[in-house]
């Protein structure tokens, strides 16, 4: 049976002076094309291409930290970024040490003309997350790039439903770090009602952050109830002053009605003090007359408390309807507006049903008085005329 013997095995042969020379050409065009793609220089660019058409499939190779199109994402250089897109494509969801497209670099800095040429090469980087699990969309929102966020959700809108370890959306995102242009921005493209009301592995929706952040004042189109300004709020378009400064924030909130509050809260000011007033005069209290009268000061200032406490209530409630109005979205309605509003209008009915009582106890007390007088009257003229 013939042996078979096994191929010797020759030893590698040291480089030769061409392979050497090839090499340090190679090496030295990679560093002048990185220095191209810092300076955004397009001359250089296309000079490389022309030495070596395979100078950019080879720098996918050899370029381990990030590409030249990375590079390029990071300075903004558009034109340059546009010449190595037109001779490769593929370079659009090439990755970088930290998991990220040219697309997250773009996103993150705002280079919007990069970021459209980028979403023309491959619709896809939308949906890539680095090694923290952030897509582009999630780098746009933190950094507040508004113009950003509508490019990349018009590319792919369930880029907008991407969550992050502990449940977060690119929502959750614009909340925390006070980027809320763009929210508003993102909610009115979204228009979807689950997103926005979507809660993190905490059970906090975008809401929940607002409040806790003391955020909640953007979304309304007045302030607060309380307090006054602070300072002359001025118009953005044409700089016209809106309020002085002194001027009380419920008057902006509830224009009709803050006339309204002033009247009950005056006057039921006043008839507490004429309260106290007849209660440390010293006339006696035993005759009837001061009595009713005392009474009747009683009853106003009951009636007028309770107006003025109606006044502020419908005021505020004014405020949680323009708050539901200006919500980007009826769909995305506010996650706690049920639970808000709801006891607002059944406090508004009960207290116009109180308030009925004691208007009809008030006229039946009147009348009783009246009648009181009048059968005084009817007695002291009939003994008028027995006397006669």
């Amino acid at each position: 049976m013939p042996s078979i013997t096994s191929p010797r095995r020759r030893s590698p042969s040291p480089p030769s002076h061409q392979q050497a020379s090839s090499a340090l050409k190679r090496s030295h065009r990679e560093r002048r094309l990185y220095e191209a793609s810092l300076g955004g220089c397009l001359e250089s660019l296309a000079q490389l291409l022309q030495e070596d058409g395979l100078i950019l499939a080879r720098a996918l190779v050899t370029c381990f930290d990030e590409t030249p199109l990375h590079v390029a994402c990071m300075q903004g250089n558009v034109h340059f970024a546009k010449l190595l897109l037109a001779h490769k494509r593929d370079l659009a969801m090439e990755l970088d040490l930290q998991g990220r497209t040219p697309l997250h670099w773009a996103s993150a800095n705002g280079y919007i003309e990069i970021a459209r040429e980028l979403l023309q090469s491959d619709p896809l980087a939308c949906l890539v997350h680095d090694e923290d699990g952030w897509t582009p969309l999630h780098l746009a929102m933190m950094k507040g790039r508004s113009n950003i966020v509508i490019e990349l959700v018009k590319a792919r809108p369930e880029a907008a439903e991407h969550r992050l370890s502990h449940g977060q959306t690119a929502l959750h995102l614009g909340v925390s770090h006070n980027r809320l242009e763009a929210l508003k921005v993102l909610v009115e493209i979204v228009r979807d009602g689950d997103l926005v009301k979507a809660q993190d592995d905490e059970g906090n929706t975008i809401l929940h952050l607002a409040i806790a952040n003391k955020q909640i004042e953007p979304w309304l189109t007045k302030p607060a109830l309380g307090g006054v300004w602070d300072n002359d709020q001025k118009d953005k378009n044409n700089g016209a002053i809106l309020h002085y400064a002194g001027t009380p924030m419920m008057a902006a909130n509830d224009p009709k009605g803050y006339p309204m509050f002033w009247t009950y809260n005056t006057i039921s000011f006043l008839a507490s003090l004429s309260t106290i007033f007849l209660l440390i005069s010293g006339f006696p209290l035993g005759k009837k007359v001061l009595m009713w009268i005392l009474m009747a000061t009683m009853w106003v200032t009951i009636i007028f408390t309770a107006l003025t406490y109606l006044r502020s209530m419908l005021a505020f409630l004014n405020v949680q309807r323009e708050f539901e109005d200006t919500w980007p979205t009826k769909a995305a309605s506010p996650p706690t507006q049920a639970t808000t509003q709801s006891p607002i209008p059944a406090a508004e009915v009960f207290m116009y049903v109180w308030l009925c009582a004691v208007a009809i106890l008030f006229l039946v007390h009147i009348v009783r008085y009246l009648v009181i007088v009048l059968r005084k009257i009817r007695k002291s003229s009939r003994s008028g005329y027995q006397d006669v």
